[in-house]
């Protein structure tokens, strides 16, 4: 069974004037069971409920401000989460025998983080707009087989395919007609492996489109012309 009777959710909003807005929020979930777990012999499944198998549960908070002034809107966040229950297939016998993986809790997962975006309007038709998130998300245990030896060395090291580092960066320009506009978007380094010990390097990804947009009365109207780069 999957189950739980209290899932709160709250959140709490306060403006004290015009251009500051700060909030905060708190929230527990719970993932249902798949058809995962069915996926077994007869053997392995009665395996599987003497384990005592626990959904995969997470709890959330966050806060943080965000500012609107005349030409600059912006935020600031953090976020703390916690992820119980991991679920992997994990086998059930010592590393010398060959037994088929059993799906098993493996831990927990501990994620902080930091966000902060903004977006400038210097002229009329002209935005400016900046984003970067630090997200550090680590496994807090080591996975182990039915002997209890470590089956994969994962305590401490950070999540797969999780960058730490996010940002993107972004020019435009649209009156109506003409528009244009210029991106950069930045991923740093992920892992590809529990033990972190293959990873896949930083990257950058930049693209740039301009193009006229007919708004006038005619057959044309509303068709765009777009060159993308």
């Amino acid at each position: 069974k999957a189950k739980d009777m209290f899932l709160p959710q709250v959140g709490v909003n306060y403006h004290p004037n015009d251009t500051l807005e700060f909030f905060a929020s708190y929230a527990e979930n719970m993932r249902a069971f798949t058809t995962t777990p069915f996926f077994t012999s007869p053997g392995q499944f009665a395996q599987l409920k003497a384990n005592n198998l626990k959904p995969e549960t997470s709890w959330t908070a966050e806060g943080g401000v965000r500012v609107h002034l005349p030409k600059f809107d912006g935020s600031l966040a953090g976020y703390h989460v916690k992820f119980d229950n991991r679920l992997f297939g994990v086998s059930p016998c010592t590393a010398i025998q060959s037994c088929p993986a059993v799906l098993s809790n493996v831990g927990s997962v501990t994620t902080n983080g930091v966000e902060v975006t903004g977006t400038y309007r210097p002229i009329r038709f002209l935005s400016i707009y900046g984003s970067y998130s630090y997200t550090h998300a680590e496994y807090d245990d080591n996975v182990l087989n039915g002997a209890g030896e470590i089956a994969v060395n994962s305590a401490g090291k950070a999540v797969v395919n999780e960058p730490r580092h996010l940002a993107n960066a972004e020019i435009a320009y649209d009156n109506g007609n003409y528009f244009a506009r210029a991106h950069v978007n930045y991923q740093s380094k992920r892992y590809a492996t529990y033990e972190n010990d293959l990873s896949f390097a930083g990257r950058a990804l930049v693209d740039f489109s301009l193009g006229y947009r007919f708004n006038q009365p005619g057959p044309l109207d509303g068709t765009e012309l777009q060159l993308n780069v």
